[in-house]
């Protein structure tokens, strides 16, 4: 499979999204929420706009032990300093480094941070304080926890669902990212038995393409996968080409 980013039908939604944020009215109106179930792409996603571009966004990735302090050092540290065991200082820290350098802050699962809504918070003073934007990426469900805050939640300027991906999106997938060609009865297989979610997406190609190749073919269509392992998901049964 080719090594490449698809610019599918949601990160075309991801980028709008910025561009509203980048042009909100009120200053403070400075997060971006992403939601979506798993394997829908948010992450990758998230980090190709904020890593593999000139945007340079600083990443960092919630985990269910967060705490605030834990955050801002994970920010201090991704700008290059060695973060502050205190927590004013680390706040200081994060505070300075983040008005120097400029740079947005995406927060990848961030669902995590409303278990203690002060984490949140403190990413919200920093925002506050240094009018950077803050992209809060997590699973569906973050939308309604983040309305029980409403110091929080009214500082969404955009919200972004990320959908499954329609057909149109799988066959653009298909054709960018495999080494050979995938017949549109395939396409439509392919598209079927992921329900749209790009992770499996990815996986039906790989498998087409192993198959292609182990059999010197140019192409494969659905005639030539039938009985093959299409999508392996372990919570159903394989689904192979019929």
């Amino acid at each position: 499979m080719y090594s490449k980013f698809v610019r599918t039908s949601n990160v075309v939604n991801f980028l709008a999204g910025f561009s509203a944020l980048e042009s909100r009215g009120a200053a403070e109106s400075c997060f971006l929420l992403v939601a979506g179930k798993a394997g829908n792409g948010k992450t990758s996603t998230a980090r190709w706009w904020g890593l593999n571009t000139n945007i340079n966004a600083v990443y960092v990735r919630a985990t269910a032990s967060i705490n605030s302090h834990w955050i801002l050092a994970e920010i201090v540290r991704e700008l290059g300093q060695h973060p502050d065991r205190r927590m004013e200082y680390c706040f200081a820290q994060a505070l300075k480094e983040v008005a120097k350098a400029r740079r947005p802050l995406i927060i990848d699962e961030a669902e995590h941070c409303l278990e203690d809504p002060r984490v949140l918070e403190s990413v919200r003073d920093i925002s506050d304080l240094t009018e950077v934007p803050v992209i809060l990426v997590g699973y569906d469900q973050i939308r309604a926890k983040l309305k029980k805050y409403e110091q929080l939640s009214s500082r969404v300027s955009a919200v972004v669902d990320f959908k499954p991906l329609t057909l149109e999106d799988t066959r653009t997938c298909c054709k960018e990212l495999c080494e050979v060609v995938i017949a549109d009865d395939l396409v439509a297989a392919i598209h079927r038995d992921s329900a749209g979610r790009i992770r499996l997406v990815k996986e039906g190609i790989a498998s087409c393409e192993r198959h292609a190749k182990r059999n010197s073919r140019p192409e494969v269509s659905l005639d030539d996968m039938r009985g093959q392992i299409l999508i392996h998901d372990w919570t159903k049964a394989p689904k192979g080409g019929r």
